[in-house]
């Protein structure tokens, strides 16, 4: 996994607090014995490291620099008079990533023919569905291909505010429900893939929008691509519910330190907001598992205390 991240996207720091901030909080929790099941020993950090590492090397060989954003656009204004607009923008992200998961739950019962209206779909050859969801996708996408995600080239139209939809709010927020939508009915149709990189695409359109309706109704705001790359971390940060993560993949990604405490303020915002009202709130945060020994030690350091 960490060595799949450092070189899809160039960023090997970002994989490593991706391995232990998404990764390791999902591997398998204690067993009747006390123990920590699927837990990895602390030689394994050395081997996350140099994964990490090599496959940043190889792919940099091979591939040559991987395109990333180009923020020349970013501005930044007085933190201190900006702090509100991206204390809502967190917000937002927050219920952009619940409304993502509500999507998902959808389209796996759509799929299965679970939901009222569409039985047809247990009836469809589970080999078939997939077919389905590209279909769709490919339809939509005849008149809306920003939706197919080519690499960065649409969210370096944001960040570099050259985009033709830009300007228009209803553009911006209606490509990041739509695809949203398509992604989810792509995920729920059985086609394999990730949403990492749709996340950042949801993000970006969501924050460019936000400015631009800020802009609209009078509000100073900093510029369209530091909305949208703050976006694209708020998103991200809320759906994985990983913001360290979320944080150092746009750092590496923009190598941009202007935007700094815009993106964590956003970042934490929105964090916050999905474990308080979002999916499986009552699931710890994923810092919750990083430093907790291991269960058999914890015992015996209480029972030495008892």
């Amino acid at each position: 996994v960490t060595a799949g991240v450092a070189a899809g996207f160039d960023a090997p720091l970002t994989a490593i607090l991706f391995a232990l901030e998404i990764v390791q909080p999902n591997l398998p929790g204690p067993n009747d014995d006390g123990e920590l099941q699927g837990i990895l020993p602390r030689s394994t950090a050395g081997a996350v490291l140099a994964a990490s590492a090599m496959s940043t090397i190889i792919s940099r060989a091979f591939l040559g620099d991987i395109e990333k954003f180009h923020v020349d656009a970013v501005r930044v204004l007085d933190p201190t008079t900006s702090l509100p607009t991206y204390v809502a923008l967190g917000v937002l992200a927050a219920g952009v990533a619940t409304t993502f998961v509500a999507f998902q739950g959808f389209f796996g019962k759509f799929y299965a023919g679970e939901i009222s209206g569409a039985e047809f779909m247990d009836k469809v050859p589970v080999n078939i569905r997939p077919w389905i969801g590209a279909g769709l996708t490919g339809l939509l996408a005849t008149h809306f291909p920003q939706v197919l995600f080519f690499g960065y080239e649409t969210l370096n139209g944001l960040v570099t505010e050259s985009a033709t939809y830009k300007d228009s709010v209803l553009d911006l927020w209606g490509l990041c429900v739509l695809k949203m939508a398509l992604t989810a009915s792509c995920l729920g149709s059985g086609i394999q893939g990730g949403i990492l990189a749709p996340s950042l695409f949801f993000g970006a359109t969501l924050g460019a929008g936000f400015q631009e309706l800020l802009s609209m109704v009078g509000v100073p705001t900093d510029s369209e691509a530091t909305f949208a790359v703050v976006g694209a971390a708020s998103v991200l940060a809320a759906l994985f519910r990983a913001p360290v993560t979320a944080t150092l993949l746009l750092f590496e990604l923009t190598q941009d330190y202007k935007i700094e405490l815009p993106l964590l303020t956003a970042v934490g915002v929105a964090c916050m907001t999905m474990d308080i009202l979002g999916p499986n709130k009552d699931k710890p945060p994923s810092w919750a598992f990083y430093w907790r020994p291991p269960v058999k030690a914890a015992k015996a350091v209480k029972a030495k205390k008892d």
